[in-house]
């Protein structure tokens, strides 16, 4: 007779419970770390708000475009002392552009924010077409006048001056005598109007004419005969000419020396 055995197999232990408690300790410490980093990030964001410190500063200023004949220190300069503590999540690029747009050399300007920290700034310059005054200001072809730093090539511009708000009448008197004189070939220093609206051209030799502020046409033709007849050959002894008389001129001698010829050359010309 069989004899059945009602012993079972030994059954192996089940680990499930462990891998679900593994599970749990791994699940606690991401949430403990995430905490942590959450705790830290509010102790830093407390710590700069209490020392007036931005959260996220301007990390870079970016320039799109070369600049030709301002510095763009002034640009980075402006920013960093309206904006370093400023953040940039509060930084409006409009508020920006219309700050650097109060920089007189600035024509136009755009400023677009770049991920995550930086500031793009695309700038058009004022070009300047001549050069007013001697204190390294200039005026655009929109007659806007603006300074610029210093350099050899804008020393060299034709350079004009006037009271303040005769920035439009000069540049449009001196697009008239430009091309007078360019068909005349007679060049020229400077063109100034003094405080009394009277126009005074210098002229290369250094010779200070007095135009006058009516009948412009016929004098610029009288200054023509007196370049050549007086002020080219005799320029090193003239300082000053006048040509408001109707019926000729008068000229200024250097320390009161006239040449010994000059009376018989041009008998309309008087002696000051």
């Amino acid at each position: 007779m069989e004899t059945i055995s009602t012993q079972h197999r030994a059954r192996a232990p089940k680990l499930e419970p462990l891998r679900k408690n593994s599970k749990l300790g791994l699940w606690s410490v991401l949430w403990l770390f995430i905490v942590l980093i959450i705790m830290f990030c509010v102790a830093v964001l407390l710590y700069r708000q209490k020392e007036q410190k931005p959260i996220l500063p301007i990390g870079e200023v970016i320039m799109r475009r070369s600049l030709v004949y301002a510095d763009s220190e002034e640009i980075l300069k402006t920013i960093n002392e309206r904006y370093r503590r400023e953040d940039m999540l509060r930084i409006n690029p409009r508020k920006v552009a219309e700050d650097l747009e109060k920089i007189d050399w600035i024509k136009s300007v755009i400023v677009r924010k770049k991920w995550f920290n930086k500031l793009e700034v695309e700038i058009e310059e004022r070009n300047p077409v001549l050069r007013w005054g001697e204190k390294g200001e200039y005026i655009d072809d929109e007659a806007k006048r603006f300074v610029l730093p210093e350099s050899p090539s804008l020393k060299t511009m034709f350079m004009v001056s006037g009271p303040q708000g005769s920035e439009r009448r000069v540049l449009d008197m001196y697009k008239i005598i430009s091309s007078w004189f360019v068909r005349q070939e007679i060049e020229l220093a400077s063109l100034r109007l003094d405080v009394h609206n009277i126009w005074h051209i210098e002229t290369k030799e250094g010779v200070d004419v007095t135009i006058g502020r009516e009948h412009f046409n016929n004098r610029m033709k009288k200054f023509t005969v007196v370049y050549n007849t007086i002020i080219k050959p005799y320029h090193r002894y003239i300082e000053a000419v006048d040509l408001r008389y109707n019926e000729g001129f008068s000229v200024r001698w250097k320390n009161g020396v006239m040449p010994n010829d000059i009376a018989n050359k041009i008998p309309t010309a008087a002696a000051n």
